[in-house]
């Protein structure tokens, strides 16, 4: 029995065609994810800023007034939509016992920017990425 050789000549070009997209839609994941813990760690160092600034005020206004204002400030510096009417950005102060010491505690709420739209939002019982950055801190309150 004669064996023929076989050609092999398109098998690769098919295999990449078949693996590509998978690779690529990894790539993209994995790109989205470090950008969406980059901007969260950017967000928890401005209110952790902000809470720290309000932190050691005079009184208990001048403090959440404070760490409000300079909360949003942070965020409007480091890129956020955070200043003017219409603003994404919610951030709100309050002063709170814990263990019987006063803390500020400072809670935003920021709009996450997709980098690549690669992975989707919301669904439930998807692995997806929030639309939203929640990032809540607590700080001594030095006051009086």
């Amino acid at each position: 029995m004669l064996k023929l050789p076989r050609r092999r000549r398109g098998s690769a070009a098919a295999e990449f065609a078949l693996t590509a997209p998978v690779m690529v839609l990894m790539l993209l994941g994995t790109i989205e994810y470090g950008n969406y813990f980059t901007e969260l760690a950017t967000v928890a160092s401005c209110v952790r800023d902000g809470a720290r600034y309000g932190g050691n005020q005079t009184t208990t206004a001048l403090a959440r007034n404070r760490a409000r204002a300079a909360t949003l400030q942070l965020l409007t510096d480091v890129g956020y939509p955070c200043s003017g009417p219409g603003s994404a950005c919610t951030v709100s102060a309050s002063l709170i016992q814990q263990n019987g010491l006063a803390m500020l505690q400072v809670d935003a709420r920021v709009p996450y920017r997709q980098l690549t739209n690669a992975v989707p939002r919301g669904g439930a019982g998807e692995v997806v990425l929030p639309s939203v950055i929640n990032v809540t801190t607590v700080y001594p309150f030095v006051g009086p």
